[in-house]
């Protein structure tokens, strides 16, 4: 199979999106259950489609253009799982000619082939929650574009705007996902240490990084909900993590690929390589610490955030597959690392106490079916049932936002949320509604079922 992508041909990049779409469908078909994260980007556009804005009149940290992104999608097509797994599919095929045409355009491997891209699209299987419509598969995009012109800076000759142009891409990559801040400082690294940039382009990178989030607290601040945002954008890099993965899990859902990730390591000490692969071998290492960054610092551990390593695995194994001379080991690695990454999730899936903290238990309670639900506690599936009508989707800034019924200033965002959420269930599990009552007496007026538990 392999073998089939070394061709120098354009054209196998629409074997490469057939690949894509096959194993996609059949993953479809099967039925992949709905993950916590995935039920939150429903919920998040949902709530947002419905006129409430991001931070002021949302308890939640997920960044603005990931928010505004799910906002749009739920606008056009509603709460829609199957539009999600379409765009995030149009997205890693994206990634993956983008990766492809990088490597190529900057002759990278001796020789020009499609394997890149279809080895990054089989890594993109690993674990089913790369299927979703995650903030970490949209910031990924950008990461990539990012990568593009890097890479071609490692041979010195490049214009001010290939400096410009990677640091706006990772600016817009932080906003949809905060984490991601690791590849602009890992990137700096990389342009100070192997490309040997001047004080001048490094203030080119840092300026178009800054400029990104500068559009983005202007936008907030003309709409409202700026001084939200700077107390909720941060909660994803310093809450306490939320362990829907263990670290183990991790690397057992991706074993095989990770074991020959390290094997093309291995191979790779000691080989001499000419400058402008050596380069591009000492950069995408630098990305796969970025990766590991990622990984330490998110507010959350879930399948998502392996998205972040899928250049680097393609890259490594890439230049591996390629350098294998026993027709043995040629055939017979890559047919098992493919065979492996496709099986990964069904296998997991089939192990019933695996990844159990990620899979959505759905409650059927068919006495909210089509009520509006506001449910004061953590994101619950029991908004499945119904329309979403609560801004809770984060434990700790909701909290958070419940104490500030003790501020004049702050408190009337709860009533106007009541008022414009027309909620018909409330399901109290953090005992908030009494105090909520108290500040606000009209809300007793409002004709709503207030439940004290989510039975």
């Amino acid at each position: 199979m392999i073998r089939f992508f070394r061709i120098n041909d354009p054209y196998r990049l629409v074997f490469v999106l057939i690949a894509l779409v096959a194993i996609r469908v059949t993953y479809g078909l099967i039925g992949l259950p709905l993950s916590i994260p995935e039920l939150k980007f429903l919920l998040l556009g949902e709530w947002l489609g419905g006129g409430f804005s991001m931070y002021s009149e949302t308890f939640d940290y997920t960044a603005p253009l990931s928010a505004w992104t799910y906002k749009i999608i739920d606008f056009l097509f509603g709460r829609s799982r199957t539009v999600h797994w379409l765009i995030s599919g149009a997205l890693v095929f994206f990634q993956a000619a983008m990766f492809n045409r990088t490597l190529l355009r900057n002759k990278v491997f001796s020789e020009s082939n499609y394997v890149a891209a279809f080895l990054y699209i089989i890594f993109s299987i690993a674990t089913f929650d790369y299927f979703s419509l995650s903030p970490q598969l949209m910031s990924l995009t950008f990461v990539v574009v990012s990568i593009d012109h890097l890479i071609r800076k490692m041979d010195n000759v490049a214009g001010d705007e290939l400096f410009l142009f990677p640091g706006f891409s990772l600016g817009i990559a932080g906003l949809f996902y905060l984490p991601s801040v690791a590849f602009f400082l890992v990137f700096l690294v990389a342009l100070i240490l192997i490309a040997r940039a001047s004080i001048r382009r490094l203030m080119l990178f840092i300026y178009g990084w800054s400029s990104a989030y500068l559009i983005v607290i202007f936008l907030l601040y003309i709409n409202g909900g700026l001084e939200e945002f700077a107390s909720a954008y941060f909660v994803e890099i310093v809450r306490d993590k939320i362990f829907y993965l263990s670290y183990f899990e991790l690397l057992q859902w991706t074993v095989i690929p990770s074991f020959i990730f390290v094997m093309a390591l291995f191979a790779m000490l000691g080989k001499r390589e000419g400058s402008l692969h050596a380069k591009t071998q000492q950069f995408m290492m630098l990305v796969f610490l970025a990766s590991i960054g990622v990984l330490l610092i998110s507010g959350t551990l879930s399948g998502t955030e392996l998205v972040f390593f899928i250049p680097v695995f393609t890259f490594f194994i890439t230049t591996y597959f390629l350098s294998i001379k026993r027709r043995f080991w040629r055939w017979i690695l890559p047919h098992v690392m493919i065979a492996g990454s496709i099986a990964a999730p069904y296998m997991g899936l089939k192990n019933d106490s695996f990844a159990k903290e990620l899979i959505v238990e759905e409650v059927v309670d068919l006495s909210m079916k089509d009520q509006r639900i506001l449910i004061i506690g953590p994101l619950s599936p029991l908004y499945l049932n119904g329309q979403m009508a609560g801004p809770f989707f984060d434990d700790a800034i909701g909290r958070q936002r419940l104490e500030d019924l003790d501020y004049y200033l702050k408190a009337p965002v709860f009533l106007e949320i009541f008022r414009r959420a027309e909620p018909n269930v409330v399901i109290d599990q953090w005992g908030a509604m009494e105090k909520i009552k108290h500040r606000f007496p009209e809300i007793e007026e409002m004709k709503m079922e207030i439940r004290t538990s989510n039975n």
